[in-house]
């Protein structure tokens, strides 16, 4: 009995310990240009939801004998939701641009 509850107490209180943003997704594409490589980080995200790094992003590199990682600094940001048109008596549409994580 005690075993039962030291496991339900235990796992009520990792319950609590969880923490999750609004990121859905994103990609990274390489292109070789001239002998040299072009990486490029696509992040894709909910309006509200995880903070944007407009400083730059850290790519670790695995396996390779003298390069450890890639920096890729922060280009730019759109705004890709759908526009929509408000009817009458319902909420106001989202504007991604007005979001807590800036546009």
């Amino acid at each position: 009995m005690i075993k039962q509850i030291f496991i339900l107490l235990t796992l009520l209180f990792v319950s609590f310990l969880g923490k999750a943003s609004h990121v859905m997704g994103g990609d990274i594409t390489w292109t070789c240009q001239g002998g040299n490589y072009v990486f490029q980080l696509v992040f894709y995200r909910d309006c509200n939801g995880a903070i944007i790094n407009t400083g730059s992003e850290v790519l670790d590199v695995w396996g390779h004998p003298s390069l450890s990682t890639i920096t890729m600094n922060y280009v730019s940001s759109s705004d890709v939701s759908p526009t929509c048109t408000q009817v009458a008596g319902s909420p106001v549409p989202l504007d991604c641009g007005a979001g807590a994580g800036g546009g």
